[in-house]
């Protein structure tokens, strides 16, 4: 399969023009068979079948179609009669993307003006001209078929070219995002991709992949310069990543940020600003974010922002930042100690998480991370929380240490990508334990757990609420005890401020009509909302924990 788009349909529909529309706007080559076959002979295509015959005619375009489709990056517009041919449609749909422009019979007569006086030249088809309305209409019905087999079919009727071109474009691009997977699949520590309303980018995880980065990243090295961003934990890191580009002859330029969430300031936001536009960075360059979550945060939102939009791409160092917020374009910055107050959804060109990062990171930074792994399988998968609960082997080189966190960080890329906005309810449920774990966080200052730690005791009331609307098991709700507790997190509620809590949830942005949404458990695996829980369960359930 090459990056070729065949354009099929019948004559009138508008090919020629629209296929020259979406080669100039790909920046891809033009190629009109028709046109190709008459510079060749010197001949129109009717003179061409009056001297040489239409089986002549047919052959020809069938030999110049096996030469267009070793190509790439062309758009082709094909005659009408080309997919007629058995062998024609099949090399086609083979070797490209086939898209159908349709319009009713009266369009394709208005605008192959064949009822108009024969004194206008027209470059109409010799087994056009002629015909009347119900010839045509036979014609195209016999052809309907054919045309069906089509990967895309529009109907042009009521649409100017360039709405045409519009809509294709939009399909084209979800084919190409697919092109794109088959090519990722080929590196052995692609994980899975991340789709969205713009585009689709590939997540890799393994070990030492720091080296395949000039490979990874070379669509994207128009100028062969990186922008590197991190912070002053992943400094040496970035270090080894900036040898291995300047010895793959990639320039190369860095800023290093303090760390912790108080770098994601609007005065550090406007320093990266400022070191981009001095270093003369515009659209063609890529912004690098290498470190935890704040690196990923600001570096997404300087990339959202700068020039109205520039690429960035992602090296999450901490476990935290690879299972969760390097994941779904979330970007944003706190303004007035108000955290991700101002923020952005921009999706990276990529993101890799090379686990050998992690050796230099403290284990609780560690457990923290399989706080956001083990949720993934709360809400979606009970046979990973089995594989998770069995391991005991956690070197990283480890195969099925790694394919574990591939897993878990599959099913959060598979959810963002049905709900990139959070529009359709699906990305909520990513939110299991945050509710009150973003509460324990903010009434602690950030100073006594950290995310992870929040969120899986999040987890546990969360458990407990199901368990006490009799919707989880007893059985349910103890294997979060026991798997919390095999990766070192809090499950007990010492010194919990609970007051304080319950009056943050009820602020809380996702709080709508002053109703809080909680996410809950059915079973391990299955997962919910419900925003109708009275006070009083919530207080029972506190006092039982």
């Amino acid at each position: 399969m090459n990056d070729l788009v065949y354009l099929i349909g019948f004559s009138g529909t508008g090919k020629s023009s629209v296929a020259k529309l979406i080669a100039n706007a790909l920046g891809w080559n033009f190629i009109d068979m028709d046109e190709e076959i008459e510079s060749e002979y010197g001949q129109s295509i009717s003179e061409i079948f009056q001297t040489k015959g239409e089986k002549w005619f047919r052959n020809e375009e069938s030999k110049l179609l096996n030469n267009i489709s070793v190509k790439s990056k062309c758009i082709i517009s094909t005659g009408g009669g080309v997919p007629v041919k058995e062998q024609n449609m099949n090399l086609m749909l083979n070797t490209g993307y086939v898209i159908c422009l349709d319009a009713s019979v009266d369009n394709i007569v208005a605008r192959l003006s064949i009822l108009s006086d024969s004194n206008n030249k027209l470059n109409v088809r010799p087994k056009m001209t002629n015909l009347s309305l119900e010839d045509i209409s036979n014609f195209k019905s016999e052809r309907a078929n054919i045309y069906s087999r089509a990967n895309f079919t529009i109907n042009t009727n009521e649409l100017t070219v360039e709405q045409v071109t519009n809509e294709l474009l939009k399909s084209i691009g979800k084919f190409l995002n697919k092109l794109n997977v088959i090519e990722w699949q080929k590196i052995k520590d692609f994980c899975t991709s991340v789709e969205n309303i713009n585009n689709i980018y590939p997540v890799y995880v393994g070990s030492d992949l720091y080296e395949k980065l000039p490979e990874i990243l070379e669509p994207y090295l128009i100028k062969r310069k990186m922008f590197l961003l991190a912070d002053d934990g992943s400094k040496l890191y970035m270090r080894k990543i900036q040898k291995v580009f300047e010895l793959n002859n990639i320039k190369t330029t860095t800023l290093v940020l303090n760390p912790g969430e108080q770098s994601k300031s609007l005065e550090n936001t406007s320093s990266i600003y400022e070191w981009l536009s001095s270093e003369q960075a515009d659209r063609d360059d890529i912004l690098l974010g290498i470190g935890g979550g704040m690196v990923g945060d600001i570096s997404g939102y300087v990339a959202a922002t700068y020039m109205r939009g520039i690429k960035f791409a992602l090296i999450p160092t901490t476990l935290l930042s690879m299972s969760d917020s390097s994941i779904g374009g979330k970007t944003a910055i706190d303004v007035n100690n108000i955290k991700n107050l101002v923020g952005s959804f921009h999706n990276p060109s990529l993101v890799l998480s090379d686990l050998r990062a992690l050796d230099t990171l403290p284990q609780r930074q560690i457990n923290s991370g399989w706080a956001e792994l083990i949720k993934h399988g709360f809400i979606k998968d009970r046979n990973l929380l089995d594989q998770m609960i069995n391991i005991n082997d956690f070197n990283y080189l480890n195969e099925e240490l790694i394919s574990i966190i591939k897993k878990s960080i599959k099913i959060k890329a598979d959810i963002v990508s049905v709900d990139e906005n959070e529009k359709y309810g699906q990305r909520i449920l990513l939110n299991y334990g945050h509710t009150l774990g973003h509460a324990i966080e903010a009434s602690t200052n950030l100073n006594k757990y950290t995310h992870g730690e929040a969120v899986s005791l999040g987890m546990v009331f969360a458990a407990k609420l199901s368990n006490k609307l009799k919707i989880l098991s007893d059985n349910d709700y103890n294997f979060h005890i026991q798997i919390l507790s095999k990766f070192n997190l809090p499950t007990d509620f010492k010194d919990i401020k609970w007051e304080d809590c319950f009056d943050l949830i009820k602020n809380d942005k996702k709080v709508k009509d002053g109703k809080i949404n909680w996410v809950l458990l059915e079973s391990l695996g299955n997962s919910f909302t419900k925003n109708d829980i009275p006070e009083n369960i919530l207080m029972e359930t506190v006092r039982e924990l």
